[in-house]
Formats: C-alpha cells, sequence, structure tokens
C-alpha cells in the first residue's frame, strides 16, 4: 500500500495573528490527512491523522501544497531515502 505525501506551507492562526508554518498532507483512501510534527512537539495533544478544521486543532490558513508530491510505502519511508 502506498500513500501520496505532500508538504503544505502557510500559516496558523496565533492569539496576536498568524504565525508561519509547515505540515505534511497524506492522501488515505480518499480522505486527506493533516500529519504535524509542531503540534504535538509544542504540547497540543496528538498532531497525527488529524484533519482541517477538527475541534482543537490548529486553525491552518492561507496555505498551499509544496509543488513535489512524493509516494510514502507502506513501511512509512520515501523510495529514495534508506
Amino acid at each position: 500500500m502506498e500513500y501520496a505525501v505532500d508538504g503544505s506551507t502557510g500559516y496558523i492562526r496565533t492569539y496576536n495573528g498568524r504565525g508561519r508554518h509547515g505540515w505534511v498532507e497524506i492522501d488515505m483512501n480518499g480522505t486527506t490527512y493533516v500529519f504535524d510534527l509542531n503540534f504535538e512537539y509544542g504540547g497540543y495533544g496528538n498532531g497525527y491523522q488529524i484533519n482541517y478544521g477538527m475541534l482543537g486543532t490548529f486553525k491552518y490558513i492561507d496555505y498551499a501544497r509544496v509543488d513535489e508530491r512524493q509516494t510514502l510505502n507502506r513501511k512509512g519511508n520515501l523510495p529514495h531515502v534508506q
């Protein structure tokens, strides 16, 4: 099984406006999920396999996918990375 992986860049809402941010989107079974390591690292909770607009997550705004799409194999490795 393989998953389509895209890097995304944009902004998140902060208490004083917005802050620059980056995260990964993975398309799984027709649904796009957000995988945000900074969300978890910052102590906000689980940043894995969340949906845009999900209660208790960052408010992602003015974002776009990075041009190059990667394919992740079922072991979680990018094909060109050992």
